[in-house]
Parts: structure tokens; sequence; C-alpha cells
């Protein structure tokens, strides 16, 4: 055999193996962790109150999930459907759930309102909220629907809480971006930010990827 063909037979196994490895990386969904961006300091991180915490305070990981929950785009409902259920269940994660109306409409504003006092009444109930959201038409023009999911989490729908609730999110957020998020869902595991939904396999990776870290 030639020193040509042995040359290109190399060249051409090199590349295979770059291929495969990629393939191997974008299978589990983690990527290299260093090259994932840098969220904000955690000291504006912090100015914004959660809507839900599961209270592991001293848990390895710490992970933070901006929802707009009003959202009905492909990405946000994945994003409710597989990837929150796959954060919320790591035994070692501290997962915190924030607003973050980005669109900063008014529907947005509301129906995280009502989120936030189902909360309110009861931390439980919320998460049942986020999947009854995931049902919601693609678009609808008055609060029914919203007041439906609350009376069916809590047994009420608070108008006083949240008006309450939704006036403090518009304070916060109308006509200003406080994290600098370019879109949502966001996701911060580890200071590190990363936008969109993932699979629950690719999410797994990820984490184990943050805890090596």
């Amino acid at each position: 055999m030639s020193n040509g063909i042995l040359r290109h037979r190399r060249v051409f196994i090199a590349v295979m193996a770059m291929i495969l490895a990629a393939a191997c990386a974008g299978a589990t969904g983690a990527g290299e962790w260093s090259a994932l961006p840098t969220a904000p300091a955690l000291e504006q991180l912090d100015r914004l109150a959660p809507v839900w915490d599961n209270g592991r305070a001293d848990a390895a990981l710490d992970v933070r999930i901006y929802l707009e929950v009003y959202c009905r785009e492909p990405a946000c409902l994945d994003y409710l459907r597989e990837s929150a259920p796959a954060l919320l269940a790591a035994p070692d994660a501290r997962v915190r759930i924030y607003d973050y109306p980005l669109s900063q409409t008014g529907k947005s504003f509301l129906f995280a309102g009502v989120g936030r006092c189902v909360a309110l009444k009861n931390p439980d109930a919320y998460l049942e909220f986020l999947r009854r959201a995931i049902d919601l038409p693609d678009r609808y023009d008055n609060n029914v629907e919203m007041q439906q999911i609350s009376k069916a989490v809590i047994g009420e729908y608070n108008t006083r809480c949240i008006h309450t609730e939704t006036r403090k999110l518009q304070a916060a957020f109308e006509n200003q971006n406080p994290l600098g998020f370019s879109q949502t869902p966001a996701t911060i595991v580890q200071g590190r930010l990363i936008y969109g939904a993932r699979s629950a396999q690719a999410w797994a990776a990820l984490l184990q990827k943050a805890r090596a870290n």
C-alpha cells in the first residue's frame, strides 16, 4: 500500500474520530462545561426573589430556573414537560424557580401573579400549577383558564393577592431586563447559564459535569 493511501486513511480515521467525539458530546447535551457562559454575579441574582424553592440550602448543586409561564413557544412547553422535572429530580440540588416575564406583556405579568399567589397559599401546589399551565391553549383572551387552574390547585382565585403580586413583578421588570437574559427559559447551574430546553438525559449529563467541576 502506497504512502499516499496510508496518509489518506489516517486522515479519514482522524476525521471520523472527531465526528464521533462530537456526536457523543451532543448526545449528552452537556458539551464542555467551561464553554458555557458565566451567569450574572450572585449579588445581582439575589435581587430577585424566587417564587418556589425546594429549601435544600446545603445541597451540592445550585440550580436556578427562570420561566415565563405564559409563553406558548415549543421551547417553553418542552421545558415544563421535561427539563424542569429532570432538574427537580436531582437529589443533590437546591432548585429555585423564578418568574421572568421577558415579553413584558400584561397577560404574562398576570399569569405570573397567579402563580405567585398559588405558591404563597401552598408552595407544594405550585409545581402542579406549572404542570397544568402546559395544557393552556396557544392563545386566550381572558383569565378564565387562569382562574380554573388556580381554583383547581388551591381552591381559590385571590384577586387581591394577584393584583398585588402582579404589580410587584411589573415594578421589577417593566421596561427593563434585570439579569440581561436574551431568552427564556433560562437555567443557571453552578454559576453557568444555559438557555432553552433539553432532554432529561442531556440535563443528567450536564449536572454530572457540574458535579465534576
